[in-house]
């Protein structure tokens, strides 16, 4: 089951202050740039939506086919009416997860069924949790007691 992760493209851009002291395309871009390089959606076989307010400036086309990145710029509606359009017309919205510090949408897309995440908790880096495996002892026999204190012998204790 692939997810499908709704961007609220200028919410996210905010969170990130290195794409703040940057023009609007060289931001967009470099959140796509961000995206393709970190990964925070998981695996590529997780669809990415970005949904920004406004048309395109001139803008260089984004090299995202690979990673599964698609961007929507609004030009008749708001970005926030788009994303919430978008999980209505779903067929399976519990797979949506929408990125966006917006209370509004997150209410909107909740009662839908989607599921939404801060800005922030999308962007933090995935630590991977490594579970060791430990042997199990070996039972108390007395062929075990007898190469464990032939070990001891051999080591010195």
């Amino acid at each position: 089951m692939s997810l499908h992760y709704i961007l609220d493209g200028y919410n996210i851009i905010h969170e990130m202050p290195s794409l703040l002291k940057v023009s609007l395309e060289k931001a967009r871009q470099g959140l796509v740039n961000y995206l393709q390089t970190y990964q925070p959606q998981g695996s590529l076989r997780n669809e990415i939506t970005i949904v920004f307010d406004g048309s395109p400036d001139v803008i260089t086309p984004f090299p995202t086919k690979e990673h599964h990145i698609h961007i929507i710029f609004t030009t008749k509606s708001s970005a926030d009416e788009k994303i919430i359009k978008i999980v209505e017309n779903s067929k399976n919205p519990r797979n949506i997860i929408v990125i966006t510090n917006d209370r509004e949408i997150k209410e909107t897309v909740r009662a839908l069924n989607a599921q939404t995440l801060s800005p922030k908790a999308f962007l933090q880096p995935k630590k991977k949790i490594i579970k060791l495996k430990y042997a199990k002892p070996f039972p108390e026999t007395e062929q075990g007691k007898e190469i464990t204190q032939e070990l001891m012998n051999l080591w010195g204790k």
